[in-house]
């Protein structure tokens, strides 16, 4: 995919196609499903709204993962990896969807610094 601009969706109204367009840049393909889990389409983060279903689980781990990946990409820069690793814990802490969208706009904004 080289020469490919990864779209970051971070002013879509919609939080669960701004969580698939992360899981996109962060596996750095473009599409719905396009990472090897399908995990990057809006579809599963839209499930997500109701906490106790298995698909928040799902979203977190898709989340937790994009924002590994991300740290790993950069692993060079300590302060960003330093933020990121903030953000990673408050997925993995999250209880409730809007703190995982919460999460979710501070990796896009994180990532978007980087110029993804």
């Amino acid at each position: 995919m080289a020469g490919t601009k990864i779209m970051l969706y971070a002013d879509h109204d919609d939080p669960s196609m701004r969580a698939e367009s992360l899981v996109g840049a962060a596996f750095n393909c473009t599409g719905k499903y396009c990472d090897p889990f399908d995990l990057a389409t809006a579809d599963l983060f839209n499930m997500a709204f109701d906490e106790q279903s298995e698909q928040f689980g799902r979203a977190k781990a898709a989340i937790a993962t994009s924002v590994g990946l991300l740290a790993f990409r950069f692993s060079e820069n300590s302060e960003i990896v330093g933020r990121l690793k903030t953000i990673y814990e408050e997925v993995v802490s999250a209880n409730r969807a809007d703190e995982l969208f919460s999460a979710v706009d501070k990796s896009i904004g994180v990532a978007k610094e980087l110029g993804m």
